[in-house]
């Protein structure tokens, strides 16, 4: 179950009419597969990068890092989680913003679908080698808690064009 401060955070952002969409570790739970995650992860519009930034320093949100593709902020107290925010293209958006997955107590926070999920994490193992065991483990485990959703061949296309070349190898091996 999502903390309250995850479901307050979102709260403000729909109030201020700044759409995000539910990703990484939380996204991976309510999608079937539970797991420890420390921080909680945004995909948004890079169009609403500057609102959400007066944002988050209006709630005493530090940025740690930034870059043309995450900002991780880092709240004073040691209560609420580290905070990021990916961000994407508009059109980028657009297609991510499907409107039929939500995660929360009242299912009313938009998330990521599996398919974009899963997509998302193939796309990390290109780059993020201290994370990759993570994310392979998060990509089995969630076609496991998800069977016949994906066929072998849409695993092999989503691998295909997002992950590196050897990428359904690396998914499949046990």
């Amino acid at each position: 179950m999502l903390p309250e401060s995850i479901e307050s955070l979102y709260r403000l952002l729909r109030d201020r009419e700044i759409k995000v969409l539910l990703a990484g570790g939380w996204a991976v739970n309510e999608h079937g597969y539970s797991r420890q995650t420390v921080d909680v992860d945004w995909v948004a519009s890079e169009k609403e990068k500057d609102p959400i930034q007066s944002l988050m320093r209006l709630l005493k949100f530090t940025p740690e890092s930034e870059s043309n593709l995450v900002t991780r902020f880092v709240p004073k107290t040691l209560e609420l989680p580290t905070v990021d925010f990916l961000w994407v293209d508009p059109s980028t958006f657009s297609k991510l913003d499907t409107n039929d997955s939500f995660a929360g107590r009242h299912k009313a926070i938009p998330m990521l679908r599996l398919d974009h999920l899963i997509a998302m994490k193939i796309h990390a193992l290109k780059d993020h080698e201290e994370r990759k065991g993570r994310d392979l483990l998060d990509i089995r485990y969630l076609l496991d808690a998800n069977p016949g959703v994906f066929s072998d061949q849409s695993l092999r296309e989503l691998c295909s064009r997002f992950g590196p070349v050897n990428a359904y190898e690396m998914i499949a091996k046990p």
